[in-house]
């Protein structure tokens, strides 16, 4: 398969590095490194560019928030200090060591969980300083900062995980003080003012007339012109977009918001105007839903199984909104969660089919209440295609017969084996696989013209199978001047034509062949 991107949209600088969180640059090699906050059930992004001309040179992806760069005084590394309590017992963390010409990444601490690193600071070319914490937040660990040298001959041969806790328990301490991150911007702004907003796209429309729309976590609804041009923009506030449906004469869209992070803040739908950007609805949901267009084109809204259990989910990129929802959870003998695909009487929005509003009240004012358990659903058959296993769930998109493209990984208490993440095609009654490809890498966005699946990976790869057997087509890799990028919404617009939004914020034109 032959992937071009032939166009890109809202593009800017830094925009690998996502909500940039530090920046620190290093004058000697004339490199900038900008580093990213955690996104929900996302890593955080580092980002390395020449200050020459803001290229994009080495990009890596952290599981924990990053705290501290350093650059290495003389070889071409950078260090990484990253971590995050994880609200129980443990202060976890990484050491991580990029090299700035291979791309390879180490991660240095030995043991599963390793320690939360607040400061790093090269000593010289052969030793890091590093400034971490307590192993706990537990009573019994004296809640001090624990400064340890760390010593490498040459440091681009260190081994993963070659840092043992005898190395790292050989540290003196001092009372244990607050970090502050230093605010990137005025460092940023230095070398590009007026980056503009940016944020990971959650869905994206081409309209008849060449608009683009876009759903992300900088704006709720924004819509680009043929030109590339911001025509408007409706304020993410106080979360930005998720999934969206557009009416049939195009008039209007449905935005859904499920800030799933935020336990107080409720599920809630919006229309907009898609001539002013102005929003002239909204509902609150009182239970997780999907949003969906029914049989005629309008919006619906689907019960989902829970809204803190993640692995229920099964959202679908296209449908009729009567199928697949993920209608709950129960635990099974074993004490892990058998999780079923259901069907549902959908519940329309109310006032999607009402003439547009004047005059739109203000974006926070609360909407009417709407319930969408009342849909009555009823499971159908295991969230799991393959008998006696457990799955996650996935992106998936309903075919023109009605079979269901499903995306999906095996869960085991041990964590994942090569092979065991799958797209596969499934009977819409009895949920019997037609066929299942496997793969190393659960799918992150998956879309059908009825003909191929597309299916893209975290890793940036996209997948184009058969859709009657399953078979791969073609495979390609999504980068822009010479960085990977990752998919995080993907739409068919035609004929060997696909739209992808990026974690990054950006759009892609892309043609497949």
């Amino acid at each position: 398969m032959i992937l071009r991107i032939d166009r890109v949209h809202a593009d800017r600088p830094f925009a690998e590095a996502g909500d940039p969180r530090l920046a620190v640059t290093d004058e000697r090699l004339g490199l900038l490194a900008v580093t990213g906050a955690v996104g929900h059930g996302r890593p955080a992004p580092t980002a390395v560019y020449r200050t020459s001309d803001l290229t994009c040179i080495a990009l890596l992806r952290s599981r924990h928030h990053v705290h501290a760069l350093a650059f290495h005084p003389e070889l071409p590394l950078l260090a990484v200090g990253t971590g995050a309590y994880d609200g129980g017992y443990f202060n976890e963390g990484e050491l991580l060591l990029l090299d700035l010409e291979s791309g390879r990444t180490v991660s240095a601490f030995h043991g599963p969980t390793g320690r939360t690193v607040r400061g790093t600071e090269w000593r010289d070319g052969h030793t890091l300083r590093l400034s971490m914490e307590p192993v706990s937040k537990d009573a019994w660990y004296p809640q001090v900062e624990h400064l340890v040298d760390l010593h490498r001959a040459d440091w681009r041969r260190l081994e993963p995980r070659s840092v043992r806790g005898a190395e790292l328990g050989n540290s003196t301490t001092r009372p244990l003080t607050a970090h502050p991150l230093p605010d990137p911007g005025p460092v940023l702004d230095r070398h590009r003012p007026g980056r503009g907003p940016g944020g990971l796209v959650h869905d994206v429309r081409l309209l008849d007339d060449g608009r683009v729309l876009v759903s992300s976590d900088g704006a709720l609804l924004e819509c680009r012109l043929p030109s590339g041009e911001v025509s408007w923009s409706v304020p993410a506030a106080p979360h930005g977009g998720a999934r969206l449906v557009v009416a049939p004469d195009q008039r209007s869209a449905w935005v859904h918001v499920c800030p799933w992070y935020v336990p107080d803040l409720p599920d809630s739908v919006s229309r907009i105007d898609l001539s002013t950007g102005t929003r002239t609805a909204r509902v609150r949901l009182s239970a997780p839903a999907d949003l969906h267009a029914g049989p005629d084109g309008l919006p619906v809204l689907v019960p989902r199984g829970s809204r803190y259990v993640r692995r229920a989910d099964l959202h679908l990129r296209r449908g009729s909104g009567t199928f697949f929802c993920s209608v709950g959870t129960s635990r099974g003998p074993d004490g892990t969660y058998q999780c079923w695909v259901g069907a549902a009487e959908p519940v329309p929005v109310p006032g999607a089919a009402l003439p547009l509003a004047p005059d739109a009240p203000p974006l926070g004012e609360p909407g009417p209440l709407l319930d969408p358990a009342r849909s009555s659903p009823r499971p159908l058959f295991p969230l799991s295609p393959l008998p006696g296993e457990d799955h996650d769930g996935g992106p998936g998109a309903e075919l023109p017969g009605g079979d269901l493209l499903q995306a999906g990984a095996r869960w085991r208490r041990e964590g994942r084996r090569p092979g065991d993440c799958y797209v596969t095609r499934r009977d819409p009654v009895d949920g019997t696989a037609r066929w299942v490809f496997r793969t190393d890498r659960p799918a992150v966005v998956l879309d059908t013209d009825g003909t191929h699946a597309y299916a893209g990976y975290d890793s940036g790869e996209l997948l184009a199978l058969s859709s009657v057997d399953g078979t791969l087509r073609g495979w390609g890799r999504l980068t822009l001047r010479g960085a990977p990028l990752v998919p995080t919404a993907l739409t068919v617009t035609g004929p060997g034509r696909l739209l992808v939004g990026t974690e990054c914020g950006r759009l892609l034109d892309c043609a497949v062949a």
